[in-house]
Order: C-alpha cells, then structure tokens, then sequence
C-alpha cells in the first residue's frame, strides 16, 4: 500500500489522501467531521464545540467553562463549588459527597 499524495490547489488548500482538508487560512477538517480553526476553536462532528481558552459546549445547549462552572440549556447554573441556580431565581447548596440539598 503507498503513501497518500497531496493535493494542492492555486488558491492556498491543501487535500491529503486520508480525508483531510487544510485550507489556507488555517482552518483544518478532518474526514470524521472534526474542523479546527486557526484562533484554537475546535467543532466535533456531533455539535460540540470546544473553545481554545477551555470553554466547551455542547449540541444541546449545555455550556461549560473551564473553571468548573455548568449552564444547562434551560436557565439552571452548577457553580464548582457546589452551589446551584436555578431558573426562577431560587439558588441551592448541594452537598458534595452526600448531595443533601440546603435551601
């Protein structure tokens, strides 16, 4: 089996034989669905998305940030230090290890 050839094109994109796409402006595909762009943003083929300063987030609308902190898609937050908000403005301590809730 050889080695796969690369194909370039006049206007700056590069293909490779495995299913990879560069183009000239620093975006990359990949042949399973991943595209990276050049600022360090990453897409998953299945919605998520992952931001280069380690914010994630996902296809259904949950957001997480790289300190420990969660969004969900409908109004509640997660702070990591076990606290929660919820969407109608009440907010919870979760325990930790037992996950008693204390209003």
């Amino acid at each position: 089996m050889g080695e796969w050839e690369d194909i370039e094109t006049g206007d700056g994109r590069r293909e490779t034989g495995d299913g990879r796409r560069e183009t000239g402006d620093g975006r990359r595909e990949t042949g399973d669905g991943r595209r990276e762009t050049g600022d360090g943003r990453r897409e998953t083929g299945d919605g998520r998305r992952e931001t280069g300063d380690g914010r994630r987030e996902t296809g259904d609308g949950r957001r997480e940030t790289g300190d420990g902190r969660r969004e969900t898609g409908d109004g509640r937050r997660e702070t990591g230090d076990g606290r929660r908000e919820t969407g109608d403005g009440r907010q919870e301590d979760v325990g930790r290890e037992t996950g008693d809730r204390r209003m």
